[in-house]
């Protein structure tokens, strides 16, 4: 099942309204010229088409994956973690399962734990001083902030 978002995508790419390059992960309109891009209040790139806002990545992802990149439950990543890069290979499709964050990625990218007597690490963040204070506030003193890798 495809979103009315998705279904609009998959018709502007094919009936050839919008053109894309993969390589740079740009979008371009009927007159060949590069669509203006505007940045969203999650950080990804959108582009003004149908007066909808669409999203780049999304249209870059259905012209390199076809339409399993538009269907429900499937999420595109950018693999280096720049939602502004669109450029095909950095974006990968994935379902919805797979994108949650697990507790063993977030001890890889955040910096500081806090944790219980029994040393499951319940929050991350990136600096001592935030993991400090959230540990006074939300457990007083039976809680332990550690550096995490």
């Amino acid at each position: 099942m495809l979103t009315r978002t998705s279904l609009l995508i998959q018709q502007l790419v094919d009936s050839r309204q919008v053109k894309v390059n993969l390589e740079t992960g740009e979008v371009f309109g009927l007159r060949g010229k590069v669509l203006k891009t505007r940045i969203d209040r999650s950080g990804y790139s959108t582009v003004s088409l149908a007066r909808n806002h669409l999203p780049v990545h999304r249209i870059i992802a259905y012209a390199a994956f076809g339409e399993v990149a538009l269907q429900a439950g499937k999420v595109i990543t950018h693999r280096d973690g720049n939602p502004r890069n669109n450029a095909a290979t950095n974006l990968a499709v994935r379902s919805a399962v797979e994108q949650r964050p697990s507790r063993q990625r977030l001890r890889l990218r955040l910096g500081w734990g806090v944790s219980l007597p029994g040393g499951e690490i319940h929050a991350a963040f990136d600096s001592r001083e935030l993991a400090e204070e959230y540990a006074a506030w939300k457990y007083g003193a039976n809680a332990a902030v550690l550096p995490v890798r």
